[in-house]
C-alpha cells in the first residue's frame, strides 16, 4: 500500500503543489488524473481479498462463540 499508492501519489501531489499551488494539488482536477487513479484501481483486488479474509474470520469467531460447550466444573473437582 505504501510503495505502490501512497508514496507515488504523495510525491506527485508535492510536485503538483510546487508547480500549480496548494489549491490545485487538493482539487478534483488532480485526483481525477489517470496517473493517480490507476494505482488506486490496482489496489482493488488485494483490498478485496483482505476484506473477504476478515469477514471469514469474523464469521468463524461468531460461529465459535455461539457453539461453545457449557462448562461443567464443580467445586472441589480437579480440572
Amino acid at each position: 500500500m505504501f510503495s505502490v499508492t501512497l508514496l507515488p501519489t504523495g510525491l506527485l501531489q508535492i510536485y503538483d503543489n510546487i508547480n500549480n499551488g496548494f489549491w490545485h494539488a487538493r482539487s478534483n482536477a488532480f485526483w481525477n488524473r489517470d496517473i493517480i487513479q490507476t494505482p488506486g484501481n490496482i489496489r482493488l483486488l488485494p483490498d478485496t481479498l483482505i476484506i473477504l479474509g476478515s469477514l471469514a474470520l469474523l464469521l468463524f469467531m461468531l460461529k465459535a462463540m455461539f457453539n461453545l460447550k457449557p462448562t461443567d466444573i464443580r467445586s472441589g473437582q480437579p480440572f
